[in-house]
């Protein structure tokens, strides 16, 4: 190779290289940033929108809000069938299905002007993915639920070590129920 040939592609490399991590690297990540720059301004157009909207929305009482955090129902025992049904239905969407059901006697809650606790005991086996589910939706949702006790007995079925561990489980699940004072 001469050496101007040589010199010449030493300068073209020298040149080029720079450039093409210019196009390269540079230049997208610029418009990446950008992208990202549009996105933010964009979430911050939505917060303020939505802090304007909360002052102007009517505030719900604390009574409201502890309302719905209650079982309903025109009485203990109705409390306790929607207590059921939140719960089949939660090992449903979990993934699993209820074996027994059983109501327990209500507990009185000291310094609730008449409010009880409405417990259930539930029997079920689910695998450990189906059990986190199960706990989200109970420990989630509104009304409040609460999981006074669990009791669990692991099951292997097959000798296969890889195969998915079920769990027998117990467990009592409890809600706040508060009689209406309305006549």
């Amino acid at each position: 190779m001469s050496p101007l040939v040589s010199r010449t592609a030493a300068l073209a490399l020298a040149l080029g290289l720079p450039a093409l991590l210019v196009f390269g690297a540079v230049l997208p990540m610029q418009e990446r940033l950008q992208t990202l720059d549009d996105e933010i301004l964009g979430l911050e157009q939505q917060i303020t929108r939505f802090q304007e909207q909360l002052t102007r929305a009517e505030p719900r009482t604390l009574i409201e809000i502890a309302d719905s955090a209650l079982l309903d129902g025109a009485s203990e025992a109705s409390a306790a069938a929607q207590l059921q049904d939140l719960v089949d239905r939660a090992v449903s969407e979990a993934g699993s299905e209820v074996e027994s059901i059983r109501v327990e006697p209500t507990r009185p809650l000291e310094g609730r002007d008449g409010a009880v606790q409405v417990p259930i005991t539930v029997e079920l086996t689910a695998d450990m993915p189906a059990l986190q589910r199960l706990l989200h939706r109970v420990e989630s949702g509104t009304p409040y639920l609460f999981v006074d006790r669990l009791a669990a007995r692991a099951l292997r079925r097959g000798s296969d070590p890889e195969e998915a561990v079920e769990v027998s489980l117990s467990l009592q699940i409890s809600g706040v129920y508060q009689p209406s004072n309305e006549p």
